[in-house]
């Protein structure tokens, strides 16, 4: 293993972490000392930076400093990619350190902050908070620091020698699986150790009902509290309204669009089938599985493929599908929808599965009880007390294929190129205005869904009027 892909690697992961957590400590201050509607604001925002996708912010920052990167010597630009890699790649995970903050907090109550041994401002932030997100923070640290070390985007993007680049620039251009692995055995290692270690560790996540009064955090925090607000308004500018305002205030970004629309058409509707139809199948594959206790619980091991870099599962499916026989699956988009659902299976049927822990199981039983069968307790029982977490693991699922690079990055069939895809090999030669114009797509498809869920819903709603007022007209 190479002494500088080490360095390097361990620099962007350790880099990452560090800006991701005090940015996450940051905004949970905000986010927990906030009015209950500025809260859902934060919380808003929150959960958007952490669905943006990796080559946006990637984008920003390549446009930005264009001009240093070109007229600086190698040395210093290889030297400066670095904490912009960690910087970009931070941005992208600090929302996991803040969310598991909150939880953490969501366990005290009043009562803690009005114990006098406590005290005031930095004192009960030591003493109280911080400990009493011991556990969250350190699962997000870790979960953060293994996905830093499997991006593959943002790093390769930059040009920073990491493991996940050489891993794919070895059997890319010679097919040397046994050398890459050699090179790169910290990302199968990394992972392994991180489901050891979390390994019987429970973590809360926030909750609706807060615990603790944010005016009575607010006033014992002090100062704290409002240069959280601060900072927390100037990193959320930073990490989410300058790539999307910048996207969106360009101007090339418009001439561009119809131009970049017709050209990549058959990737656009590529990129809504496959991610549509991977959500669809693994939240059907989580359901259908959810009533059974001895089926509904997801084999541990199976995070591996989620939690190691997706070029390595493209090349696991290389070996398993290149042969005689099985092009049907292996030169076709099957191979893709294929990769796409073991990647995201885990996150997917995770989300299923304690959305399913959520029912009220007295219904279930009721249902059951009165010789409903499988089918008319999920549709009777199950799925009306169900369908909003179940529509959120839907879209969750959506989002991750919507942006997925380096799964398929090694098995693109013929015809098979999606937008992410498309974005990023043209980023390697700078087409700005058209990754703008693509982005602005990318962004359409990831709202097209609560856009059809919307306009569904306000049909519904204006048919029902109408059927009321059908009703009450009837003498």
């Amino acid at each position: 293993m190479n002494a500088s892909l080490l360095l390097n690697s361990l620099a962007v992961a350790l880099g990452t972490l560090t800006l991701a957590w005090l940015a996450g400590l940051v905004m949970a201050i905000a986010t927990a000392t906030a009015s209950p509607r500025t809260r859902r604001v934060w919380l808003g925002l929150t959960i958007l930076n952490l669905a943006l996708p990796p080559f946006l912010i990637a984008n920003v920052w390549l446009d930005l400093t264009a001009t240093w990167r070109s007229l600086s010597s190698p040395q210093a630009v290889a030297g400066g990619s670095l904490p912009l890699t960690a910087l970009a790649v931070s941005s992208l995970l600090w929302p996991l350190t803040s969310l598991l903050m909150l939880g953490g907090w969501g366990k005290l109550q009043p009562e803690h902050l009005e114990a006098d041994s406590l005290g005031r401002g930095w004192w009960l932030l030591r003493r109280l908070l911080l400990p009493a997100a011991r556990a969250e923070s350190i699962v997000a640290a870790a979960i953060t620091l293994v996905l830093a070390l499997a991006n593959f985007t943002v790093p390769t993007l930059f040009q920073v020698r990491v493991f996940t680049e050489e891993f794919w620039i070895r059997f890319n251009t010679q097919f040397d699986l046994n050398g890459a692995l050699r090179a790169t055995w910290p990302l199968l290692v990394v992972p392994v150790l991180l489901l050891l270690f979390l390994r019987g560790r429970s973590v809360s996540w926030p909750r609706r009902q807060v615990s603790l009064p944010p005016e009575l955090l607010r006033h014992q925090l002090g100062g704290i509290a409002t240069w959280a607000r601060y900072l927390g308004g100037l990193w959320l500018t930073l990490t989410l309204g300058m790539p999307l305002f910048r996207l969106l205030l360009t101007h090339r970004t418009w001439t561009e669009l119809a131009g970049t629309v017709a050209a990549g058409h058959s990737a656009i509707w590529v990129s809504a089938w496959t991610a549509a139809g991977t959500a669809t199948l693994v939240v059907s594959l989580g359901l259908l599985a959810g009533g059974s206790s001895s089926c509904g619980r997801l084999p541990r091991w199976i995070w591996l493929l989620f939690l190691v870099p997706g070029v390595l599962l493209g090349v696991g499916l290389i070996l398993l599908f290149n042969r005689p026989g099985l092009g049907a699956i292996y030169q076709r988009l099957g191979i893709v929808f294929l990769a796409l659902t073991l990647r995201y299976l885990a996150p997917g049927w995770s989300l299923v599965s304690a959305t399913l822990r959520s029912v009220d199981s007295s219904l279930v039983d009721v249902a059951r009880s009165l010789g409903a069968g499988r089918w008319r307790v999920l549709r009777d029982a199950i799925l009306p007390q169900s369908w909003r977490g179940l529509a959120a693991a839907w879209y969750a699922v959506y989002l991750l294929c919507l942006w997925d690079v380096e799964t398929v990055v090694l098995i693109q069939p013929p015809g098979g190129e999606t937008l992410a895809l498309r974005i990023f090999n043209l980023l390697h030669y700078g087409h700005a205005a058209q990754v703008n114009a693509l982005c602005v797509v990318m962004l359409t498809l990831a709202a097209a869904p609560g856009l059809v869920w919307g306009i569904v819903q306000a049909i519904s709603r204006r048919r029902g009027g109408a059927s009321r007022l059908g009703a009450e007209s009837r003498p």
